[in-house]
């Protein structure tokens, strides 16, 4: 049997009985001797009130009574009483109006006034240890509760023992587990602890929280409550897992990748996590990887996860085959299979794509497709590897490619700082000396020193030989010494290299005039005039070209309309 879960407050180290009509019962004596009206001070002393004869249940004259550490009954729960001060009178900054909320005493005397058994319990409904302040002292004589207290212990007389119940009292079950001693006058001097919140239903609270943000798609709080449940236990899988996946929703592969690692360590046989990896690894195009991982969270060759992966797997090797050979249309087409299959997060596969838009001549593509791989948040928080070198060093060759040379240094600088191999130091040589090269021809070239620009232009080519800028700006300074055949020469190797060059088919057109090639010089500036209708330097040139002709071979010949 027991009391419920309100806590009990007890006035002494032992118990006793209080009631409507207080009497001490014994067995062997059947009549009882109720306790007259008693006043009790609220100062620190008990005082008892010698009024009349009465007796105890051993027929003890207990008229006279006064305070005793030691009662004449070793049953007598009076025992060991200690003069305790009064909370009345604010000590231990409880107010005195509040205490009757703190400790009630039974409203059924109503006959006597503010009565307070030795030893007795009562119901409150505050619990003692939410009281602050009290420094260990109890109070008697407290103001009259709303209601009686139903669970009352024994007197403790002979023949019930100390603390002995009472029969006939309901609702009392399992003393042991809720009876609240409080032993002499430091019972409460000791603050009570806070409640700890059970370990596993914290990591449990913070794991279900992560999972309602995720499902509204915020992953960043996801992933903070994640944390928080990892942090109380770091070997919590299922957490580990969750994380992945909010990380994956966030573009953060790589991360995902790590975190599906660590749910494995702590799992081996967690099939959720071996399946986030597989698909983790499909979408950064590894292959053998991802393969493994689906085979271990129970998903055969003819699954649709298995599946895309072959397909893929398909896409890659026919990508690298075209590489070898450098067919370069067939390299962009496998690359955009690799892509639609799902394997959009592979840097493989984005730096091929890249390098064969570059190749087909279709570089400001290539550089709005890298632009936005970069924004990516994989892109963002990639770690060293091979893979993502090679993005940046494409990046280089495309920047070079349209004359971005301080960009194209900047790439090679963050390929060589990512990993330092031969290949990326190779390329930052290259970008530098010829960002340096033309840095110092331009110089020379506004102040009119054209064979010193023409010389440093051409060391800028030993370290790029197809440099299409350093081979228009070459072309230039040779236009300006009147070289206009190799000036024509510079400027169809840029052409090669980059048919949409304007300004080496400007200057090749220019060349051709002076040389008196009507015929090249007038088919580059009908180039230049359908891409630059407004541009009135071509329009006048193209004019002037077309007099020339009709000048030499005549006007109808050539059905010009001038």
């Amino acid at each position: 049997m027991g009391f419920d879960s309100e806590r009990l407050i007890v006035s002494s180290s032992k118990f006793s009985v209080s009631s409507k009509k207080q009497k001490y019962s014994s067995n062997n004596v059947g009549s009882s001797t109720a306790v007259p009206d008693q006043k009790i001070s609220n100062s620190g002393n008990l005082k008892y009130q010698n009024i009349g004869a009465q007796k105890d249940v051993k027929g003890n004259d207990i008229s006279s009574l006064t305070p005793s550490l030691f009662p004449s009954s070793p049953c007598d729960s009076r025992k060991r009483l200690f003069h305790l001060p009064s909370i009345s009178s604010n000590e231990g900054n409880v107010p005195a109006d509040n205490f009757c909320n703190l400790y009630p005493t039974p409203k059924s005397c109503n006959n006597y006034r503010s009565i307070l058994s030795f030893g007795n319990i009562y119901r409150t409904s505050n619990p003692v240890n939410d009281v602050s302040g009290i420094n260990g002292k109890m109070g008697l004589g407290a103001p009259e509760p709303s209601q009686s207290s139903k669970n009352v212990l024994g007197f403790g007389g002979c023949n019930y023992g100390h603390g002995s119940i009472i029969k006939g009292v309901k609702n009392v079950e399992n003393l042991s587990n809720n009876v609240c001693e409080v032993a002499g006058s430091k019972a409460l001097a000791e603050k009570a602890p806070s409640r700890i919140v059970p370990h596993f239903d914290s990591v449990e609270k913070f794991k279900n929280a992560g999972n309602q943000e995720y499902r509204r798609g915020r992953y960043m709080e996801a992933i903070s409550y994640y944390d928080k449940a990892i942090a109380l236990n770091c070997h919590n899988a299922a957490c580990h897992n969750n994380k992945a996946a909010a990380l994956a929703g966030l573009g953060k592969f790589t991360e995902a990748v790590g975190e599906c690692l660590q749910s494995i360590n702590y799992d081996p046989s967690y099939s959720r996590a071996h399946y986030r990896l597989g698909t983790l690894y499909t979408r950064l195009g590894h292959v053998n990887e991802g393969k493994w991982h689906f085979k271990q969270s129970g998903h055969d060759l003819g699954s649709e996860a298995m599946q895309r992966l072959l397909h893929i797997e398909v896409h890659l090797t026919n990508m690298q085959k075209a590489i070898e050979v450098q067919d370069w249309d067939h390299v962009l087409k496998e690359s955009n299979l690799c892509i639609e299959a799902g394997a959009d997060a592979s840097n493989q596969v984005l730096a091929a794509k890249a390098e064969s838009l570059l190749k087909l001549h279709r570089a400001k593509e290539a550089l709005q497709f890298l632009m936005v791989v970069k924004n990516l948040e994989e892109s963002k928080s990639r770690k060293s590897s091979e893979e993502a070198q090679c993005l940046l060093i494409i990046e280089t060759q495309i920047n070079l490619y349209l004359g971005r040379f301080k960009e194209g240094v900047l790439a090679a600088e963050q390929a060589v700082n990512l990993l330092s191999n031969s290949e990326s130091l190779m390329w930052l040589r290259k970008a530098r000396g010829v960002a340096d090269a033309r840095k110092a021809g331009n110089e020379f070239y506004k102040t009119g020193k054209y064979l010193e620009a023409c010389s440093m232009y051409g060391q800028g080519l030993q370290h790029d030989p197809t440099n299409c800028v350093l081979l228009c700006n070459r072309a230039a300074c040779r236009s300006k010494l009147g070289k206009w055949k190799v000036a024509i020469d510079d400027c169809n190797a840029a052409l090669r290299n980059r048919p949409d060059y304007s300004k080496a088919l400007l200057r090749r057109a220019y060349s051709n005039a002076r040389l008196e090639r009507w015929e090249e010089s007038l088919r580059d500036y009908s180039v230049l005039s359908k891409e630059m209708p407004g541009d009135h330097v071509i329009a006048d040139a193209l004019l002037q070209v077309q007099m020339e002709m009709k000048k030499t071979k005549g006007a109808c010949a050539y059905n010009i309309e001038l």
